[in-house]
């Protein structure tokens, strides 16, 4: 069965962004007014934090960091309360995503590039310097950066970005995630408004839409649970699994007020939740 709760309930707002569960099973709610408490069946705002659109939550170490559209915050897990913060100190670049390295050192993506946080320093990544980074994520030992011009591996111990997976001719869209499969040797590239990019060898070689059966065009993040199970969270097609044998997709909801804006993520005890 499926719950909803929503202002009605003690939510500040609909609009929810991300989510972080913690080992006790408190809820942190990343929404476009900061962020929320969800624990013993009620809802409470964090107070001391800026009402502001919260676009990631991720525990790394003994600290909990918290992505605004130009901030990243660090925070106590236990009381929530904030410890530091790190600001780009730029015009006209909104955080979009960040991958953790250290403690001392993070990748941050932005609507116009993507940048190295090292000991206090920013620097720009050359070769992404004016594109907008919809996704982070590290495959094979490999960090990605998803953008509108393609895939690109980053190097950040030498600050470049190398193309990798580049758009197949005659789609403009930008990408959005990427997951790997080890059964058929092949990467999966999550698109906007094309469905999945199938890559092998570097090079595209099919694409899963409509015509091929797969009922999301939207896709916003992928959530492999094994080796061959994949999940997808797509925009207005709800939550998509893929089956193995025989190749399949399943969609497990199709309610689009429901499932517009929908998130993976991963509690301390392996459970998976979607928001």
């Amino acid at each position: 069965s499926t719950v909803r709760y929503t202002r009605e309930d003690g939510l500040n707002t609909n609009n929810i962004i991300s989510l972080y569960a913690d080992s006790s099973g408190k809820l942190l709610l990343g929404t476009i007014k900061g962020p929320t408490v969800f624990a013993n069946g009620r809802f409470s705002s964090v107070t001391s934090f800026p009402e502001t659109i919260v676009r990631q939550i991720h525990k790394a170490g003994s600290l909990l960091y918290v992505a605004t559209p130009d901030k990243i915050f660090r925070l106590n897990p236990g009381d929530l309360s904030i410890l530091d913060s790190i600001s780009l100190e730029l015009k006209n670049h909104y955080i979009k995503r960040f991958y953790i390295i250290s403690d001392r050192q993070m990748l941050i993506g932005t609507t116009n590039g993507l940048f190295l946080w090292s000991a206090g320093k920013l620097d720009k990544i050359p070769g992404l310097g004016n594109v907008a980074i919809w996704g982070l994520r590290q495959v094979n030992n490999v960090i990605y950066a998803m953008t509108e011009k393609g895939v690109y591996s980053v190097d950040a111990a030498n600050r470049s970005a190398t193309p990798r997976f580049a758009m197949p001719k005659g789609i403009t869209t930008s990408v959005n995630d990427i997951v790997y499969l080890p059964d058929r040797n092949v990467y999966w590239v999550g698109s906007w408004g094309n469905g999945i990019l199938e890559y092998k060898d570097n090079r595209f070689v099919k694409r899963y839409d409509y015509q091929s059966g797969f009922s999301g065009q939207y896709v916003h993040r992928f959530l492999q649970t094994g080796k061959m199970d994949i999940w997808m969270a797509t925009y207005g097609s709800g939550i998509i699994y893929r089956r193995k044998s025989p190749l399949a997709f399943i969609a497990l909801q199709n309610n689009p007020d429901l499932s517009k804006h929908m998130h993976f993520t991963r509690t301390i005890n392996n459970d998976y939740l979607v928001w």
